[in-house]
């Protein structure tokens, strides 16, 4: 199934508040019962995952809320955020449900998991 890009909503440029990357192991180890363990490429190209957050307008909820939902389908659809460290777009999708900590009734910080896989890399 090819992916399909997504828009994010308007009121959200694609920066992040905080942003944390871990690649996925790309080597299984296999230990034998004698010599050294058998090591073997799990993956061509390594799948990154990042903990990341924002901080919205409480009145941007419930359109975050409908993106989420409705726009990536709960995480199936990739869109483009911002890398933190030279603000260019990549494509990331949401591993997970994102969680809502209200700091006021005028500010809510999201916080969610995002994965990318190769084939994400490879959109244009």
């Amino acid at each position: 199934m090819a992916l399909t890009p997504v828009n994010k909503p308007a009121f959200w440029d694609g920066c992040l508040q905080t942003f944390s990357e871990t690649t996925k192991p790309i080597v299984i180890r296999s230990d034998m019962e004698a010599g050294s363990p058998k090591v073997r490429r799990r993956f061509t190209s390594p799948v990154r995952e990042a903990d990341a957050s924002v901080t919205l307008y409480g009145k941007d909820y419930d359109a975050f809320w409908n993106f989420f939902v409705t726009t990536t389908m709960g995480g199936v659809h990739p869109f483009k955020i911002k890398r933190p460290f030279d603000q260019a777009e990549e494509h990331w999708a949401f591993a997970g449900e994102p969680t809502y900590a209200w700091l006021d009734a005028k500010a809510v910080t999201v916080s969610f998991q995002l994965i990318q896989t190769p084939e994400m890399r490879a959109l244009p």
